[in-house]
């Protein structure tokens, strides 16, 4: 079970596991990816099988990332070579020795040294661990080495949602700043209309309530009031979305990129030097959460 949410995507977990002659490591890793996929690495010498339950078992406990196991059995040199007679050679051997001895009317003077030494009789072969036994053993050290690498993966995913809750609070007091400037905003952008469209009318005799009416229009559409409004629906959201018990890291990419799409359409409202600087402040947070949410699963 996960008790710390977002997970960074971004681990590693090891673990160990004696058998009878052979020493069994397991290594994991994990990387940033869009998906889940997962490499298992076997020695030539273990059961394929086991590929099969690396697999069953971490995607039953991770969503997302690139995800290597490597696994090895490590044994000592003695103990990867063992001693092996050649019983039928080494019969052979002695028959045609003999009848040697017989047709030039020698004695048989061997001893089993000398049946030994003769080549092929004995020699050192590679062995090869039993295994066959082995898979529950193989589990628990695999689940033991998965389980390093997610309490990894949420250390940092606690770290990465710190992060992103310090940028959401700096997005958020710049959108305050550009808020509390909105009535001054839209009362100046309303007095500039109709001062230069008065100006343009001249003595044409147009209506000035009518022009008035249309000036306000004029005004409102220019308004960045909607955008502010679904930029603080993104913030909440994006803020529920960091206290999920889910994987999150698409969910929160979607939100920070229509937050991109609003900060973009206030920053070219905006007729404001100080306030444009405002928006590219926002922006900037944008591209760091961004950057942030491409590590959370």
């Amino acid at each position: 079970m996960r008790t710390i949410v977002p997970q960074s995507m971004t681990g590693f977990g090891g673990a160990s596991a004696s058998l009878d002659t052979a020493t069994l490591d397991i290594e994991i890793r994990t990387l940033n990816h869009r998906f889940l996929e997962v490499f298992v690495h076997l020695a030539p010498e273990l059961p394929r099988e086991w590929e099969l339950i690396c697999r069953q078992r971490i995607e039953h406990r991770l969503a997302r990332g690139r995800v290597d196991v490597y696994v090895e059995a490590r044994r000592p040199p003695e103990e990867r070579r063992t001693p092996y007679v050649d019983t039928s050679l080494a019969e052979a051997y002695h028959i045609a020795l003999k009848e040697l001895a017989d047709t030039r009317g020698l004695a048989v003077d061997l001893d089993l040294m000398d049946v030994a030494n003769l080549p092929g009789v004995l020699e050192l072969r590679e062995s090869d661990p039993d295994l066959a036994s082995a898979e529950g053993l193989f589990s628990d050290t695999l689940d033991e080495a998965l389980e390093g690498v997610i309490q990894m993966r949420q250390r940092e995913g606690e770290v990465l949602k710190g992060v992103m809750g310090d940028l959401l609070e700096a997005f958020s007091r710049s959108l305050t700043t550009i808020e509390e400037r909105l009535p001054e905003l839209e009362a100046s952008r309303y007095e500039l209309v109709l001062d230069r469209v008065q100006r343009l009318l001249g003595d044409s005799g147009a209506e000035f309530p009518d022009v008035a009416g249309e000036v306000a229009l004029m005004a409102q559409r220019v308004s960045v009031a909607e955008e502010v409004e679904r930029l603080r629906s993104h913030i909440g959201q994006a803020t529920e979305i960091l206290d999920s018990s889910e994987p999150i890291g698409r969910r929160l990419d979607f939100v920070i990129g229509e937050m991109g799409r609003e900060s973009n359409t206030v920053a070219a409202k905006i007729a404001d030097a100080e306030l444009n600087r405002v928006a590219l402040d926002m922006k900037g947070c944008l591209e760091d959460m961004r950057e942030q949410a491409r590590n959370i699963e």
